[in-house]
């Protein structure tokens, strides 16, 4: 894991994370219109997060479930309230932005605010 600027630890995840999503594009004209949905993780100092895909007309889906950073500092270890758990891998952290994975490989930057 490479940390640049702040150190990884739990109080520096706590507050709203959002990573862009190309959600479809059309050509008009010739000239190509995205649109963009949020995905969002709002970690909170209680341990409980939210996440969910955002839209302009609000939420897509929504789930809660509560998190910790694993013991090596490399995974943001959620579960949620279905009882499922999963894990998000730490590549890069600055304080303000960190790098993940996708399931499909791609890197996906969350930035903070």
């Amino acid at each position: 894991m490479l940390l640049f600027g702040k150190k990884l630890s739990e109080e520096n995840l706590i507050g709203t994370w959002k990573h862009p999503l190309l959600a479809s594009w059309v050509n008009i004209n010739g000239s190509p219109s995205y649109n963009y949905h949020d995905e969002i993780f709002v970690f909170k100092a209680d341990k409980t997060f939210t996440f969910g895909e955002y839209g302009k007309s609000g939420a897509l889906f929504e789930e809660k479930g509560t998190w910790k950073l694993s013991i090596d500092k490399t995974k943001i270890e959620l579960t949620y309230e279905s009882g499922e758990h999963s894990s998000i891998d730490i590549r890069k952290f600055n304080g303000s932005s960190f790098i993940t994975t996708s399931i499909q490989g791609n890197d996906f930057v969350f930035k903070k605010g």
